[in-house]
């Protein structure tokens, strides 16, 4: 995948009310490398606090700004530092900036060769934090544990292994178990660091997590550490970071950093979640929905029809569009407020969301991924209402072997006319368009509409679908109807398969009992659901199936606990192979 590129530099303001304002630190879209014996202030770009530093040893290595660097990882230009031959450190730091006792940063890491690959078989590089007052993270010096919150260490090793350890105290190290890094692989890591006197709590993900005082919480591709600090003297104020490389032969390792955010308090996301509406405004095609704000700053909505909603992950910011274009989940809302009104659904059919509380924009974003039954909400969409009653639509053979259309309907009004599409496959929105307007009649009376598809030059199975317009740009499918198609002379002839889905439902209104007709293109398994005209399911069934063929179900108008059903409107689901259809029924008292 191409390197999306995307420029975040500076301040990011996030207005939670909890919650520290987190900056982040991108390294722009320059391209530089110096291995110079030296240091600098303003090789780095300009941190939005405090200041940058670099230093470089007389022992190789260097500094790099690469762009397009590494695939997949971060965004635009990224750090990469190359460890020197000794322990005199190549190192990058951010010093001075506004400073507290608490904080929070983030940051992408990859450890390897120079194309971030698992051939570097020796050099150690360090990450610390820390205060400045001693000067080591604006000097050629490396850290000092009086000095210092966080020092990790990732110490190269044979066979692109990575030794991490965790140097606490004055003289202690302790290695983390089950080598959590190793080199050419890309890792989140997330600190949350706690220099006061007293417990501290914070949310990841809306789980609240206690964080003892003089600890940190390290979290390396979502599995948590927690760790005692160096030696710095409780409640100092932690004000500078940095990365260095030591003691590889040949200056073989290499350090990649990318996406660093920053925060002086334990940034945290939302601990409340939204929760929807129980009524929401449904139409055919159109969806209001609304809901009751958590206590993150903004929150995101995902529409499906999948009930398997997968959460947003931290550090993503995705573009909402509120036109849903059937093609799965997506995110239909961004922002600060409590509704957002979705149009392009299908008529009759099952649809899924769920809403997310997050704090921060950009890759700063922490969510609340909780899920409960106030932030999802299922819905059913009305029957689409337009002005045509269709009673058959069907494709077969006629004697010069070409493909007819026919249709039949009992009634339209306002309605422009009719398309027809085919497709060499069940998929309707890939199908090619093949007819011109075809006016309708607008007349209650029966009326009979023939198609003749002459374009087919191929044997095969063709899916046709009908699509009617009215007046005011209300569209509707039917179909499809299936035929198949040979060249004459091969023993052609019409091949109507079973039209799989609920064929009727008879009598229709009903009291007290109506029969389910409906048919199977194979054998499987299908469920069979009713609901209320509130998406509140009333009966599930499963059925299995040992061949294709039609079949029926008597529905005693009872729910699953045998009581009898009031009077109203009932959505009809039958799912099978993947596919949903759905029709209505009405109970009469």
């Amino acid at each position: 995948m191409k390197k999306i590129l995307v420029i975040v530099f500076g301040l990011l303001l996030v207005a939670g009310i909890l919650f520290a304002q987190p900056w982040i630190y991108d390294f722009g879209t320059d391209i530089k490398s110096d291995s110079t014996y030296h240091s600098s202030l303003n090789f780095l770009p300009q941190p939005p606090s405090g200041e940058d530093f670099i230093r470089i040893s007389n022992r190789g290595g260097s500094i790099n700004l690469d762009n397009p660097g590494l695939i997949d990882f971060g965004y635009d230009s990224e750090l990469r530092i190359v460890a020197s031959s000794t322990g005199s450190c190549n190192k990058a730091s951010i010093y001075n900036y506004e400073d507290a006792n608490l904080f929070y940063i983030k940051f992408n890491l990859l450890l390897g060769d120079s194309d971030g690959g698992i051939t570097a078989n020796s050099g150690t590089f360090n990450f610390v934090v820390g205060n400045n007052s001693n000067g080591n993270f604006s000097n050629d010096s490396g850290y000092n544990r009086d000095y210092s919150f966080t020092i990790l260490s990732f110490a190269f090793g044979e066979s692109g292994s990575i030794v991490t350890q965790n140097l606490w105290g004055s003289t202690s190290t302790e290695t983390l178990s089950s080598n959590p890094i190793s080199q050419g692989s890309n890792y989140l890591i997330e600190i949350w660091g706690n220099n006061t006197d007293r417990n501290k709590t914070y949310y990841k993900n809306g789980t609240s997590y206690t964080l003892n005082q003089n600890y940190m919480h390290l979290w390396i591709n979502g599995v948590k550490y927690s760790k005692p600090k160096a030696n710095i003297t409780v409640n100092t104020n932690i004000n500078s970071f940095m990365f260095y490389g030591v003691s590889s032969t040949n200056n073989v390792a290499n350090c990649f950093i990318d996406n660093i955010v920053y925060s002086n308090e334990l940034y945290s996301s939302p601990s409340t979640q939204a929760s929807f509406f129980s009524n929401q405004t449904v139409t055919s095609n159109t969806c209001d929905l609304t809901w009751t704000v958590g206590n993150g700053n903004k929150r995101i909505v995902i529409l499906s029809t999948n009930s398997n909603i997968i959460a947003p992950e931290d550090g993503t910011d995705p573009e909402p569009n509120s036109v849903y274009c059937n093609k799965g989940q997506q995110v239909v809302y961004n922002g600060t407020g409590n509704s957002v009104t979705v149009s392009g659904l299908s008529s009759s059919t099952t649809y899924y969301a769920k809403v997310f509380e997050v704090n921060g924009s950009g890759i700063a974003t922490m969510y609340n991924t909780t899920n409960t039954s106030e932030n999802s909400i299922q819905f059913i969409t009305l029957e689409d209402t337009l002005p045509v009653e269709l009673s058959n639509f069907r494709a077969e053979l006629d004697y010069p072997n070409r493909i007819k259309l026919m249709w039949v309907t009992q009634s339209e009004v306002n309605l422009l006319g009719y398309y027809i599409y085919r497709n060499n496959e069940d998929d309707v929105t890939s199908a090619e368009l093949i007819s011109p307007i075809i006016t309708a009649s607008n007349t209650t009376s029966t009326q009979l509409y023939v198609f003749t598809d002459t374009s087919v030059n191929e044997a095969g199975s063709y899916y046709y679908w009908l699509q009617c317009i009215d007046y005011k740009g209300n569209e509707k499918f039917f179909g499809p109807s299936i035929c198949r198609y040979e060249f004459p002379g091969t023993n052609s002839g019409s091949e109507i398969p079973l039209r799989e889905g609920i064929r009727t439902i008879f009598p229709n209104p009903f009291n007290p009992c109506t029969t389910i007709n409906y048919e199977m293109e194979s054998a499987g398994s299908m469920e069979l659901t009713i609901y209320n005209i509130k998406g509140q399911k009333i009966l599930g069934k499963t059925f299995e199936h040992s061949e294709k063929g039609n079949y029926k179900f008597l529905w005693d108008g009872c729910d699953e606990k045998g009581k009898v059903c009031s009077s109203g409107i009932y959505n009809i689901s039958m799912k099978c192979r993947g596919r949903n259809y759905l029709r209505k029924v009405a109970i009469i008292k």
